[in-house]
C-alpha cells in the first residue's frame, strides 16, 4: 500500500504509487570562508544521485566599491578570519556570474575558457551563454575572487562585469558578516535561546572598502502606489521618469522598478540627498491626472537602509564608454564612421564626386580602433578570430585603395554587435527577468522590539521572520504567520491569478505581495534552497548548457573557418606571380573570402534559438534543462504517464474504513492508522492522517514506534507499543499470509472497492491477522481527458503506469481516454524502469538526438515524489505536481504549475526548435556559399560580403526570436 524508511519521511504507496524515490537534504556549514557544503542526495534503490551545490564565499578587490550605511553599517568581506578550507581541507567551488560584452559568437568561448581556466587551478567549470554573454564560473574564492577572474578577461579585452559574486553571497550567509546596527543585540528567534544569540559575530566591527565616490553614502528602500499603472510599458515609463528626476545621478537615485502586478513603484535613494516625499510629489506632478498615487513606505522613516552593493570596473571598453557620447546605444565613433562612409559610396556611384571616396578613411579611422584591439588582443592569444578577419579585410581593402569598400567592412562590422544586441534583446530580457526573480534582501523582524532592518536575502536564517509589504518580493519559502494579503506567482508558474495568503499558507521565495496588507512570514528554508533559487540556478545551467546540434555545428565551423583562410591566402598571393593585374582582382576577392570565413552567423543560429525557447518555457513555469532537452521534446514519440500526482491531481479523500475481526473497532483502527502514518509527508497518508483528526482521533502521545521500516512495493511495517503492526496492499498481505485468511464477504467488498477505482489498504497485526480496511479515492486532472486526446491525436503513442491494482487503473484510464491496452498496473519501481527502458529500444541511457535525427523519443511524467528511477532513465523526464520541486535537479523539465497542457506546449515548441534550427542553419550555410560562388565567378564586393554576413547573423537572430510569445 505504501512504504516508510528509517530515518526518512519519504514515503511511497504500493497499490497506490509503488515507486520510491527519497529527497534529503543534508546541509554541513564548515565555520570557515571558503565552505559551506551543501549536499542535496536523491536517494533510491537504484540510483544515488548527489548534486554538489555551488554557494558563495567573500573576497575583496581596488575596483570593488562598497556603500556605506553611516552607523548602520553592514560589511561584508570574506577575508574576516583566518585562512578557510573546505571538507577535508579541500576548497569548495563557489558560483559567480560575469556579463561578458566582448563575446560576440560561439568562436569566443574557447578564448574565454580558456582565460578563466589560466587564472587559477581552483577555477573548475565554466559555462557560457553565448546569446546573453553571461559566464558562469565555479572557483574557490579563497584562491582567486570573482573580480580577479573579470581582470582577467578585462586584461584581454572582453569588457567583463561581475553580475553576482558567489563569494559575497557566501560570506553573508556564512556569518563572517558583520551586522553593527543600532539594535546590535538582535535575536533571532530562529538562533536564540536561553537569552544567547548564536549569530557570530553579529555586532563585531569591521572595515569596508568604501571609494571616494560613494563614501558616507547610504540608501534606502521606499514605495510608492500608483493605482493607475495598467501596462508594462507605463511601468517603463515610470521607472525612466523616476530616474530623471534626479538627472540619473546614481548618488541621489540607484534604482526604481515599477512592478504592474502591486502597481507600485520600488525606489532604492539615498535620503539624505533626495528624500522620499520628494519623489513621491515629482510623481504627482508629473502625473497630475492620476488620483491617489501615494506612498506606502518611507525607507529612511523606517530604516529600511539597503545592504551595500558592488560595482566592478568592466575594462577599458566601459571607461572608453563614459568618455565618448553614446547614442541609442551606439557608440560617437561608430555614428561618425556610418556617416563617412555613406558619403565614401557616393564616390564610387558617381564619377564627379569620385574623390569622395577618400572620406572611407576617416570611416575606417573611427570604425576599426575598437575592432583592431580586440584582434590585438586575440593575436597575443595565438587565436584568429572575426576581428582579426575584418582587420584583414580592412586593411587589404585600404592597401588595394578601395577605401569604400574598407569602409563598408569597419563600419558594418562595427555596428553588427549593436544590431544583434537589438535582434536577441527580447531573449535576453526574458532570461534577465527570471534570474532576477531572485531576492536580493529581506526585511528581518528583530521579536524583542518588532524593529524592522535590511540584509542581505543570503542572510536569512530558517525560523526568521521577515516582513512582507505591499509590492515586497517574498526574499525565502515560508509561511505565513500574521496578515492576510494576495500573492502574485506568476513568476514561478505562468499563472497570472493572484493567491489569496491567510496564516498557515506556505508562500514560496521570489513571489511578490500585491494586496494592500503586508505579511510577516517566517522563513521555511534558505534562500539557496528555496524552489526559486533553484529554479534560476537551472535556468543558468540551461542557458549555457551545449547540445549535441550545437557541437556539430562548432566541428564544422571549426574546419570550415581555416580551409576559407588558407583558400583566400592563396587567393591573394599566387596571381600576383601571373601579372600585377590578376594579383589585384584576386587579392580583393581573397578579402571578401576572408570576410565570409567569419562563422558568427552560422554558430550563432543554434543558440539564438535555444535561448528564445529557453525563455518561452521559463515564461510559462517550465524549465527546460538545456537546448538539447528542446531538441528532444519536439523528438517525442511515445509519452508514459505516472496516474497518482499526474493524470491524477494526488489529492486524496478516504471512501471507506472498517474494521475487521473484531479485535479492534473503527476508532481504534484508525488512530493505529494515524499513528503508523504520521511520519510520512505523503499525500495518501497526510489523508489517513487527517481524516482521525477530522473525526477526532489524535495520534497517542504514549505509542512508541520503533523499527518504522519500507516494505518496497508494499507497504510499511513497525513496532508499536511492542506488537509488530503492518499497512499496506494487497500483495503484502498475500506474501504475509493474511490475505488468504480473510473472510469472504471482507474480500468481496475489498475488490468492490477496488473496482470502483479506490486505492484498497489493509491493516495487519502479527499473530492476529487483519484487523482493519480502508479506500482512498484520488481525482482525475480535469484537464488530462484533453491533453490525452490531443497526444493522440497527433499520432504520439500515449501509456499510463500505476502501482494501483487494475481497477483503480482501469477507472482511471477509462476517464482519460485509455483503453486496458495502454495501462500497465501493479508496478514495482523497477518495472517502471524496465517498462521505460522497453519502450526505448535498445538504447542504454538517454538519447542524444540531434535536429538531423528522427529518433523516437520516449517522454515520463510523474509527480516527483516516488518516481525517482523512471524521471532519470526516460530520454525526457518530467516533473510535476507535489514534487515537482524536490526532483526539479534530476528532471528534463519542471512544471511548476503542474498543468497538463504545459506537456503538449513543450513538445509543440520542441518541434518549432527543431525546425528552426534547421532553417538557421541551412539558411547560414547557404548564404555563405552563394557569396563564395559568387566571388568566383568576380560577381561580389566586399560591401555585399560584409552585408551578407551582418544580414545573415540578424535574420537567423530575429528567425529564432520568433519562438518568444
Amino acid at each position: 500500500m505504501h512504504s516508510h524508511t528509517n530515518h526518512s519521511h519519504s514515503h511511497t504507496h504500493g497499490d497506490e504509487e509503488t515507486g520510491c524515490f527519497h529527497h534529503h537534504e543534508a546541509k554541513e556549514e564548515m565555520n570557515n570562508g571558503c565552505t559551506d557544503h551543501h549536499n542535496h542526495e536523491k536517494q533510491h534503490e537504484e540510483n544515488n544521485l548527489d548534486k554538489a551545490t555551488s554557494l558563495k564565499e567573500s573576497s575583496h578587490h581596488d575596483n570593488i566599491h562598497y556603500e556605506s550605511v553611516d552607523n548602520h553599517k553592514i560589511a561584508l568581506d570574506g577575508r574576516v578570519g583566518k585562512s578557510n578550507e573546505g571538507v577535508a581541507g579541500h576548497p569548495t567551488r563557489r558560483r559567480s556570474s560575469f556579463y561578458v560584452k566582448g563575446i560576440c559568437c560561439k568562436s569566443e568561448v574557447p578564448q574565454v575558457t580558456s582565460i578563466l581556466r589560466g587564472s587559477s587551478t581552483e577555477v573548475h567549470n565554466v559555462s557560457i551563454n553565448v546569446t546573453a554573454r553571461m559566464v558562469y564560473v565555479d572557483h574557490c574564492t579563497e584562491h582567486i575572487s570573482a573580480i580577479e577572474l573579470a581582470n582577467a578577461l578585462n586584461s584581454e579585452g572582453f569588457g567583463a562585469k561581475v553580475t553576482k559574486d558567489g563569494a559575497i553571497s557566501h560570506a553573508s550567509n556564512n556569518k563572517p558578516h558583520e551586522l553593527n546596527l543600532e539594535f546590535a543585540n538582535f535575536k533571532s528567534s530562529s538562533c536564540c535561546s536561553n537569552g544567547e544569540c548564536h549569530r557570530d559575530n553579529i555586532a563585531t566591527e569591521a572595515t569596508p572598502l568604501v571609494s571616494s565616490k560613494n563614501n558616507a553614502m547610504k540608501f534606502v528602500e521606499s514605495t510608492i502606489l500608483i493605482p493607475q499603472l495598467a501596462t508594462r510599458k507605463e511601468c517603463d515609463d515610470v521607472e525612466k521618469i523616476v530616474l530623471e528626476i534626479s538627472n540619473n545621478d546614481g548618488e541621489c537615485i540607484r534604482l526604481a522598478h515599477a512592478n504592474l502586478a502591486s502597481r507600485t513603484v520600488k525606489v532604492e535613494h539615498n535620503p539624505k540627498k533626495m528624500n522620499a516625499e520628494y519623489i513621491l510629489h515629482a510623481l504627482q506632478e508629473k502625473y497630475s491626472s492620476y488620483d491617489a498615487i501615494s506612498l506606502i513606505t518611507d525607507g529612511e522613516k523606517d530604516a529600511l537602509y539597503l545592504p551595500m552593493s558592488i560595482e566592478v570596473s568592466s575594462s577599458e571598453l566601459t571607461e572608453r564608454k563614459r568618455l565618448l557620447p553614446v547614442v541609442m546605444g551606439v557608440g560617437l565613433e561608430v555614428i561618425i564612421s556610418g556617416i563617412f562612409w555613406v558619403v565614401s559610396m557616393f564616390g564610387r556611384f558617381v564619377e564627379k564626386w569620385s574623390y569622395l571616396k577618400y572620406s572611407g578613411i576617416i570611416a575606417v579611422a573611427f570604425g576599426i580602433p575598437s575592432v583592431a584591439m580586440k584582434a590585438l588582443y586575440t593575436l597575443q592569444r595565438r587565436n584568429f578570430d572575426a576581428n582579426c578577419m575584418m582587420v584583414t579585410a580592412a586593411l587589404g581593402s585600404l592597401l588595394m585603395q578601395e577605401y569604400d569598400e574598407a569602409a563598408s567592412v569597419s563600419f558594418l562590422f562595427a555596428i553588427s554587435e549593436f544590431l544583434e544586441d537589438r535582434a536577441t534583446h527580447r531573449a535576453t530580457e526574458a532570461l534577465d527577468s527570471i534570474i532576477k526573480m531572485r531576492p536580493d534582501h529581506a526585511n528581518v523582524i528583530n521579536p524583542e522590539n518588532n524593529q524592522t532592518f535590511v540584509i542581505p536575502a543570503e542572510s536569512l536564517q530558517i525560523g526568521d521572520l521577515v516582513r512582507v509589504r505591499t509590492g515586497d518580493k517574498i526574499p525565502s519559502d515560508g509561511i505565513v504567520v500574521e496578515g492576510s494579503s494576495h500573492v502574485d506567482e506568476s513568476s514561478l508558474t505562468g499563472e497570472s491569478i493572484f493567491i489569496p495568503k491567510s496564516p498557515g499558507d506556505k508562500v514560496s521565495g521570489g513571489t511578490i505581495n500585491v494586496g494592500l496588507t503586508q505579511m510577516i512570514i517566517q522563513t521555511t528554508s534558505l534562500v539557496e534552497d528555496s524552489a526559486v533559487s533553484r529554479l534560476v540556478r537551472l535556468v543558468e545551467e540551461s542557458a549555457a548548457n551545449t547540445s549535441p546540434t550545437e557541437q556539430i555545428v562548432d566541428s564544422f565551423a571549426r574546419s570550415y573557418t581555416p580551409t576559407v583562410i588558407v583558400i583566400a591566402f592563396f587567393m591573394c598571393t599566387i596571381p600576383w606571380l601571373i601579372s600585377p593585374e590578376a594579383g589585384r582582382r584576386w587579392t580583393l576577392n581573397g578579402l571578401i573570402i576572408v570576410v565570409i570565413a567569419c562563422p558568427c552567423a552560422l554558430t550563432i543560429s543554434t543558440p539564438v534559438t535555444y535561448a528564445a525557447g529557453l525563455a518561452a518555457t521559463a515564461q510559462k513555469g517550465i524549465i527546460v534543462k538545456g537546448g538539447a532537452k528542446l531538441e528532444a521534446l519536439g523528438n517525442v514519440k511515445t509519452v508514459v504517464f505516472d496516474k497518482t500526482g499526474t493524470l491524477t491531481e494526488g489529492k486524496f479523500h478516504l471512501t471507506h474504513l472498517d474494521a475487521v475481526g473484531g479485535m479492534k473497532d473503527r476508532r481504534e483502527v484508525l488512530s493505529l492508522l494515524s499513528t503508523m502514518e504520521a511520519p510520512s509527508s505523503h499525500p495518501l497518508a497526510a489523508t489517513l492522517v487527517n481524516a482521525a483528526k477530522a473525526e477526532g482521533i489524535e495520534q497517542s502521545a504514549n505509542a512508541q514506534v520503533a523499527d518504522h521500516t519500507i516494505l518496497h512495493g508494499e507497504g510499511v511495517q513497525a513496532m508499536v507499543n511492542g506488537e509488530q503492526v503492518y499497512v499496506g496492499n494487497v500483495r503484502l498481505f498475500e506474501r504475509l499470509g493474511m490475505y488468504d485468511a480473510l473472510n469472504v464477504v471482507d474480500r468481496r467488498r475489498a475488490e468492490s472497492w477496488n473496482e470502483e477505482g479506490g486505492t484498497v489498504g489493509f491493516l495487519g497485526l502479527d499473530g492476529v491477522g487483519i484487523v482493519g480496511m480502508f479506500c482512498v479515492s484520488d481525482v482525475v486532472r480535469s484537464e488530462a481527458a484533453s491533453v490525452v486526446g490531443s497526444l493522440m491525436k497527433d499520432e504520439v503513442k500515449v501509456l499510463m503506469l500505476t502501482g494501483d491494482g487494475e481497477g483503480a487503473a482501469i477507472s482511471v484510464a477509462k476517464r482519460v481516454g485509455l483503453d486496458r491496452s495502454q495501462v500497465c498496473c501493479n508496478c514495482l519501481p523497477e518495472d517502471k524502469v524496465h517498462f521505460l527502458k522497453i519502450e526505448m529500444g535498445t538504447k542504454a541511457e538517454k538519447t542524444t538526438s540531434t535536429s538531423f535525427g528522427s529518433n523516437g523519443n520516449v517522454l515520463f511524467v510523474g509527480d516527483g515524489v516516488n518516481d525517482g528511477p523512471a524521471i532519470v532513465t526516460a530520454d525526457v523526464g518530467v516533473a510535476m505536481g507535489e514534487g515537482a520541486a524536490l526532483a526539479m535537479e534530476i528532471s528534463d523539465v519542471t512544471l511548476m504549475d503542474s498543468k497538463l497542457e504545459n506537456i503538449t506546449f513543450c513538445m509543440s515548441l520542441g518541434k518549432k526548435v527543431v525546425a528552426t534550427v534547421k532553417q538557421n542553419i541551412a539558411f547560414s550555410i547557404l548564404a555563405k556559399l552563394i557569396v563564395i560562388g559568387f566571388t568566383f565567378l568576380g560577381k561580389m564586393t566586399l560591401l555585399g560580403a560584409i552585408a551578407s554576413d551582418v544580414g545573415v547573423m540578424l535574420l537567423v537572430s530575429l528567425n529564432g526570436m520568433k519562438l518568444l510569445p
